[in-house]
């Protein structure tokens, strides 16, 4: 007893010997299972240490998305949003059935479209309510019911009622232009229209403020920087153009003009926008006597140097690579004497994903020739969106800079006529099948146009439109599809390889950025060396027959020339000419009176498309700047025009925030 009793109340042995049999802790221990356990716990620690510094090292190499709580989180909240996105589809497919008039389904799917749209935004997943920085545009909704908007600017801002009363009494004679430049523009209209004619409210609003004659600020020492952000087709071109003209013949009492010294830059993002701006201005120049001149990275050398030595150059219209090449690199013309710089499409040459570089270096070299002359340049940006970075980005640069827009800016224009096809439910995900089926109810509309995200999507409806016996048009840019990740692997590591056409490592970069930019692919094909464009011969007219099965065989890149030529044969009402429809294998080509344009967004910005009366996004946009560019290919100008988009899975949240806003009659946001 008192042996137990002793056992009892002996100490325990010391932290390193515990174990959790009793049968261990009781019988004594030897130095070999000491040192035994001591290296199975020492390995065991070593494990575990090891363990945590990989996944911290794995967490900081991947941002977190590798060490496990996070991923969980993220995965759950994605359940949970496809859970109530079910129940939403639910209840509106419950509103459809129930509802006994247009009206009350109307307003019970736009009720349902709200409480959806409100949760996304208060949860914040990535993906479904979060908008990256440079698609948010700029909130510009008038509250206080009006018809106008305000223009900012200076120490005060002009109230809806000025606005307003200005707009409605405004005519070209009393917006502050020359004479000449006034008869110029009224017999360039009478041509288009029998209406009667007045400036729209861009023009109203827009063409006093370039020419200084503001009300913000009263008389400017020179003209202020402008920023002009309409809706398409409300005249944006004129709205510079003829400002720019009055003040060109202004000052050509005062200053003499120089050869290879243009007076007044015309920046665009597109060779086809050089060609259709330049014809405004020489339409313009035909009672208001200026000289325009277009160039590109399609013209050659030497056929710009003979344009440049004809004479003396007032307008100077370019896109970005060009101006950089032949102004700076290797110098045709100076700019020594731009005194005026227009950016066309500013939300797409200042956006830092595709012009903005260039961009950049463009408006650096204005900006210092002119302080080598101790002058100022006047800026003016013109655009069909007003995003929020690209605004940013304007005000730092041009602190003083006087902001114009209409109260039609980023909505849907009223004689628009706007329809959604869900493929996954009414097609059962054959978004062809949906598209042959717009196609044949919209047989009363002789010009449309169907827009594709990549070149890829624009070979196979182009070839399978040929398949059905259907004759089309395409319109695609000259460079290959890239994918994101090695388009900046390959971009140029200095200055001089982004200017320099023979450096080895750029392969033509310095080609128009709009063919390139924006549209991507999983497998990038390798560039093409860019060349100067010549004529067709005439044995080369015709196209080649479609070999077989290898869809990026279908087509080669467009030449500059097959460009043009497209357009031109898309506008015009005669048949489209033989060497610009290929020669179908199976089957014979239709008797079709209707012209379809099948294209990127190469496209769906600056171009004048009046004619069109339907376009079919065959791809959904991923953002509402590119739908509300792409819808604004008609419509134009007052005229009637239909939208159909076809909607995938992946575009439903994108496509109900458009269908609430359009409902509500907001701003598409």
């Amino acid at each position: 007893m008192l042996r137990l009793l002793a056992r009892s109340v002996a100490p325990r042995p010391p932290a390193h010997w515990f174990s959790t049999t009793a049968a261990v802790l009781d019988a004594p221990r030897t130095a070999q299972s000491t040192l035994a356990e001591q290296r199975k716990r020492r390995e065991k620690f070593a494990y575990l240490k090891q363990g945590t510094q990989r996944r911290r090292l794995d967490g900081k190499t991947h941002s977190g998305r590798s060490s496990g709580g996070q991923t969980q989180q993220f995965m759950a909240r994605m359940r949970r949003a496809r859970d109530q996105k079910n129940k939403h589809d639910q209840a509106r497919e419950f509103a459809a059935k129930h509802s006994e008039t247009a009206e009350q389904r109307a307003m019970a799917d736009a009720r349902i479209l709200r409480q959806r749209a409100k949760q996304l935004k208060s949860r914040g997943a990535p993906g479904l309510g979060f908008t990256p920085a440079r698609f948010k545009l700029m909130h510009i909704e008038n509250e206080s019911g009006s018809g106008l908007n305000a223009i900012s600017g200076g120490k005060r801002t002009l109230t809806i009622k000025e606005l307003e009363e200005s707009v409605r009494n405004a005519t070209f004679a009393t917006l502050g232009l020359r004479s000449d430049v006034t008869e110029a523009a009224l017999s360039m209209l009478q041509q288009q229209t029998a209406k009667e004619i007045r400036p729209t409210d861009i023009q109203a609003l827009g063409i006093p403020e370039i020419l200084g004659r503001t009300h913000i600020k009263g008389k400017h020492s020179h003209a202020p920087s402008v920023f002009l952000a309409a809706e398409t087709g409300s005249g944006k071109t004129l709205a510079y153009a003829l400002p720019l003209i009055s003040q060109l013949k202004q000052a050509e009492e005062a200053a003499q003009r120089r050869l290879a010294r243009p007076r007044a830059l015309v920046v665009v993002p597109s060779r086809e926008l050089v060609v259709q701006v330049v014809g405004t201005f020489k339409r313009l120049a035909h009672t208001a006597k200026v000289r325009a001149l277009g160039i590109h990275l399609g013209i050659t050398r030497r056929r710009i140097r003979d344009l440049a030595a004809q004479g003396p150059i007032d307008v100077l219209v370019t896109t970005p690579g060009a101006a950089l090449r032949y102004m700076q690199r290797d110098p045709l013309l100076s700019p020594a004497d731009v005194r005026h710089l227009v950016v066309d499409e500013a939300d797409s040459l200042m956006d830092p994903r595709s012009f903005g570089e260039q961009m950049t270096r463009v408006l650096q070299l204005v900006h210092s020739a002119n302080q080598t002359q101790k002058t100022q340049e006047q800026a003016v940006f013109v655009s069909a969106t007003l995003p929020k970075l690209i605004r940013e980005q304007i005000i730092r640069r041009y602190p003083e800079v006087v902001h114009v827009t209409t109260p039609s800016l980023h909505r849907a224009p009223q004689k628009l006529s706007q329809s959604f096809i869900d493929v996954s439910r009414e097609f059962q995900g054959h978004r062809l099948n949906a598209l042959w089926y717009v196609l044949r109810t919209a047989a009363a509309d002789k010009h449309l146009i169907v827009f594709c995200n990549n070149k890829k999507h624009a070979n196979l409806v182009h070839r399978q439109m040929y398949a059905r016996g259907i004759p089309a048009l395409l319109l695609v840019g000259s460079r290959p599809d890239k994918s994101p990740e090695k388009d900046k692997a390959r971009a140029p590591k200095t200055d001089a390889d982004a200017d320099d056409v023979r450096a080895p490592r750029k392969p033509a970069s310095d080609a128009d950025a709009w063919d390139r930019a924006t549209w991507y692919t999983e497998q990038p094909a390798k560039e093409p060396k860019e060349e100067p464009t010549k004529e067709p011969k005439a044995e080369d007219e015709e196209a080649e027959p479609i070999s077989g099965a290898d869809l990026n065989d279908l087509h080669a890149p467009v030449p500059h020339y097959d460009r043009t030529e497209v357009l031109n044969a898309f506008y015009s009402s005669d048949p489209v000419p033989a060497h610009l429809l290929p020669r179908v294998a199976k089957g014979e080509v239709v008797a079709d009176d209707r012209k379809i344009l099948v294209c990127t967004d190469l496209a769906s910005r600056g171009l004048d498309t009046t004619c069109v009366t339907h376009v079919v996004l065959f791809d959904f946009p991923t953002t509402a700047i590119d739908y509300l560019h792409r819808s604004g290919r008609t419509a134009r100008a007052g005229s009637k025009g239909k939208v159909t988009a076809l909607v995938g899975k992946k575009d439903r949240r994108l496509a109900d925030q458009i269908r609430l806003a359009i409902r509500q009659g907001g701003v598409i946001n």
